[in-house]
């Protein structure tokens, strides 16, 4: 079993892909997490992104400045607020 470093969720190996470069072999982020990411990406490359590919964009980057940025649990509330609102 592996967590996904996006979604924080444990699943079984087969729900990742294959990276060969990494110690356990698989990508940090399993396949569900890829695949919307890059839905995400191709809808703002068109102009039309969907609302929940929008959402989980954001929800993605504001647990990246939470780790990474160290910004407090009571902004990013804040900031997950606004989020669902969208």
């Amino acid at each position: 079993m592996k967590t996904c470093r996006n979604c924080n969720t444990e699943k079984s190996y087969d729900k990742f892909n294959k990276r060969a470069e990494l110690a356990d072999g698989h990508t940090n982020f399993c396949k569900e997490c890829i695949k919307v990411k890059r839905q995400a990406a191709q809808g703002d490359r068109n102009g039309d992104m969907p609302t929940d590919s929008k959402k989980l964009v954001y929800v993605q980057a504001l647990r990246r400045m939470q780790d990474y940025c160290g910004i407090s649990d009571t902004t990013t509330e804040k900031l997950m607020e606004r989020v669902v609102n969208l």
